[in-house]
């Protein structure tokens, strides 16, 4: 998405931003990292504050300088003004390149997590995955988030592991509404393999 603004860059210009919201210590923390979501107009909640942390590959909500200006560097950015006209062109690129978006469906997991760690709370990934999957590509999810909800209310499923997080895009771009194209060979997680169980007795009845 280099080129979408065809006004000169200077590094300069970049470095003054970063520090317009930094704090000390060299880090733009929440605080910062809300304000700049507030300049560039749009939703702290939605999916475009998912694309801007992604745009600077801050896995985390601090973002350091090399972060901020290696992201923007390699796509002239270097004013908020420029920066909006890429966070809109996002919508685009992931419908042509199927890769790169499952390289920023993975960058959300990472993002979400605490640290380290391995999965995310299962509410969060309830509240995140309608954001930035699309039922209308994806025929299963509003089921599959049905059935996740119903397993929370129960108890038998409290957090989302990296690999199930991961390969539900898979599995959901592979298996339509009647399960065509499920085999139940293959080395699905067994929360997805539990899902289609689900389904079929739900189908039943």
């Amino acid at each position: 998405i280099q080129g979408l603004d065809q006004r000169a860059y200077h590094p300069s210009r970049l470095e003054a931003l970063f520090q317009v919201y930094a704090e000390d210590g060299g880090f733009i923390r929440e605080e910062g990292i809300c304000q700049l979501i507030e300049d560039l107009g749009i939703d702290e909640t939605g999916v475009e504050s998912l694309h801007l942390m992604y745009m600077i590959n801050a896995e985390e909500m601090q973002i350091s300088k090399e972060q901020f200006e290696g992201g923007l560097a390699g796509i002239k950015c270097d004013s908020v003004a420029k920066m909006r006209p890429h966070l809109r062109h996002f919508p685009m690129v992931f419908r042509a390149d199927a890769a790169q978006f499952k390289d920023f469906y993975c960058f959300v997991f990472r993002h979400l997590r605490e640290g380290n760690k391995k999965f995310v709370d299962v509410a969060m990934a309830l509240e995140m995955w309608p954001l930035v999957l699309s039922g209308d590509d994806l025929p299963l999810l509003p089921r599959f988030l049905e059935f996740v909800a119903e397993f929370m209310a129960n108890g038998e499923v409290k957090s989302i592991t990296q690999d199930q997080w991961s390969t539900l895009l898979d599995f959901l771009g592979q298996v339509d509404s009647d399960l065509e194209g499920y085999d139940p060979a293959a080395a699905w997680p067994c929360l997805l393999d539990d899902f289609v169980e689900w389904l079929q007795a739900k189908q039943k009845q």
